[in-house]
C-alpha cells in the first residue's frame, strides 16, 4: 500500500518519525513502513486479507493529526558538542556476535561483558552525583497498579505503550487445563497462544513505563517540606514499541536511572538546569558528539496537538541526543522534564505549609542507548574516560 504525504513531513523529520512509529499501531498485520521521499510504502503480512480502503482512511487520519500536532512546534538546539569519535560502524553486530548482547524476545536483551561494565560505570557517575545532591535513594519493583497509570494520565496520553500484567484466573479447572496445554501445545511451531486468553484474570497491574511513577506512588497523599525534596532510583522500564523495536536504540525493556525533584517552581527549574549542566559536562569529558534540544513526548495522535505545543513552547522537556555516525541520525539518551503540577496533583502531594503551588520534575538517563551511542562513535575497544 502506498500513502502520499503532505510536504510538511519532508521539512519536519520529527513529525515523520512520529508518524511512522504510530503507523505500526494501526493494524497488527503491518510488517514494515518506509518513507520514499513523497509518501509511505506499507507492507503487510502475506496471506492476510486487508481492507485497504479502511486502512487508508485510518492512516490518513493519523497523518493529518500528526501534521497538525507539529505545525507550531519548533525544535531548538540549545547546545552542541562536536566530539572526537572517528568510528563509523554499527556496533550492534559485534555486540551480538560476542554475546555481550543476547536477545530473548524482540526488544528484550541480556547484557554482559564490556557493555554491562560500561553501563555500570555510567551509573556510578550519575548515582554518585544524585546522592551528593541530597537525593534519597529508592528501590522499586517492576509493576505498578493500573489505577496509578489511569489517574496520572499516562494511559490516556500513551495508550499504545502500556504492557499489562495478568495472572491466571483462580479456578481449579482452568489451572489444570493450562498446565496440560502448556505441555502439549508448546510443540506447535507456530506458537499460537490463544488458548491462554480465557484463562487470564483482570489486568490490575502494568509494567512500569518510567522510574518516577514509583516515586510519586510512594509519596501519594503526603506533604513535602517547603525546602523541596529529591529522590533517585535505577529500574527497568517497559513500553510496547510494536515493530519500532530496533537494536539497542529502541527497546521494549530498558534500564533507566532517574532523579526526581519536588518543590517550588524555582526549585524545580534550578534542579533541572543543574542536572542538565552536570550531564553535559560528563558527555563533553567523554568526547561524545551530542546536542541538547527542546522536545516533546511521543503522544498518540488523538488530542496530541495542544499537549505537544504546550510542552514545546514552555520548554518543559529537554533531550540530550547523541549522534550515530553509521546511520547519520540522532538518538535521545537522556531527558530533562518539568511536570509543573500535573503529577503532584494526580497523586495528592502538596507542601507542608501549602503557601505556594508544589511542582515536580525528573531527569532520566537511558543507559542502553547511552552505551550504544558511545560505542557507535568510539568502537567496542573504548571505555569511559
Amino acid at each position: 500500500m502506498y500513502v502520499k504525504l503532505e510536504n510538511i513531513f519532508c521539512q519536519q523529520p520529527e513529525a515523520l518519525k512520529s508518524l511512522i512509529e504510530q503507523i505500526y499501531y494501526v493494524d497488527h498485520r503491518i510488517l514494515n513502513c518506509d518513507y520514499n521521499g513523497n509518501g509511505l510504502n506499507i507492507e503487510f503480512d502475506l496471506g492476510c486479507e486487508i481492507d485497504e480502503e479502511y486502512l487508508m482512511v485510518e492512516i490518513q487520519k493519523i497523518s493529518l493529526s500528526t501534521m497538525q500536532s507539529f505545525e507550531r512546534v519548533e525544535t531548538k538546539i540549545l547546545f552542541e558538542n562536536e566530539g572526537t569519535g572517528s568510528y563509523d560502524q554499527d556496533p550492534m553486530e559485534e555486540l551480538l556476535n560476542s554475546k555481550q548482547v543476547i536477545e530473548t524476545f524482540p526488544g528484550v536483551y541480556i547484557l554482559q561483558g564490556k557493555i554491562l561494565k560500561c553501563i555500570k560505570e555510567m551509573d556510578s557517575i550519575f548515582r554518585t552525583y544524585a546522592i551528593e545532591r541530597g537525593a534519597k535513594e529508592q528501590h522499586f519493583q517492576p509493576t505498578l497498579s493500573t489505577k496509578s497509570l489511569i489517574e496520572n494520565g499516562y494511559i490516556s496520553s500513551f495508550p499504545h505503550h502500556p504492557l499489562f500484567v495478568a495472572s491466571v484466573v483462580r479456578d481449579a479447572n482452568r489451572i489444570k487445563n493450562l498446565s496440560k496445554d502448556a505441555k502439549e501445545k508448546h510443540k506447535n511451531k507456530i506458537h499460537q497462544y490463544e488458548w491462554l486468553d480465557n484463562r487470564l484474570d483482570t489486568h490490575e497491574q502494568v509494567l512500569s513505563p518510567t522510574v518516577c511513577y514509583h516515586c510519586f506512588e510512594a509519596l501519594r497523599d503526603q506533604s513535602i517540606s517547603n525546602v523541596g525534596a529529591q529522590f533517585t532510583a535505577i529500574a527497568s522500564c517497559h513500553r510496547n514499541e510494536s515493530r519500532n523495536i530496533k537494536g539497542l536504540s529502541r527497546l521494549q525493556s530498558f534500564t533507566m536511572r532517574e532523579i526526581v525533584f519536588l518543590g517550588s517552581t524555582d526549585f524545580v527549574k534550578t534542579c533541572r538546569n543543574e542536572i542538565l549542566s552536570h550531564c553535559q559536562s560528563c558527555l563533553v569529558d567523554w568526547n561524545l558528539k551530542f546536542r541538547v534540544v527542546t522536545a516533546s513526548d511521543p503522544f498518540f495522535t488523538s488530542g496530541s496537538e495542544t499537549k505537544r505545543v504546550y510542552q514545546t513552547v514552555l520548554e518543559l522537556k529537554y533531550e540530550i541526543q547523541a549522534y550515530l555516525p553509521h546511520s547519520e541520525s540522532w538518538l535521545s539518551i537522556a531527558s530533562f522534564n518539568n511536570h509543573e503540577q500535573s503529577l503532584v496533583k494526580s497523586y495528592g502531594i502538596d507542601f507542608d505549609l501549602k503557601d505556594q503551588p508544589l511542582h515536580s520534575g525528573c531527569v532520566g538517563y537511558g543507559y542502553e542507548r547511552m552505551a550504544y551511542a558511545f560505542y557507535s562513535q568510539f568502537g567496542l575497544d573504548s571505555s569511559i574516560p
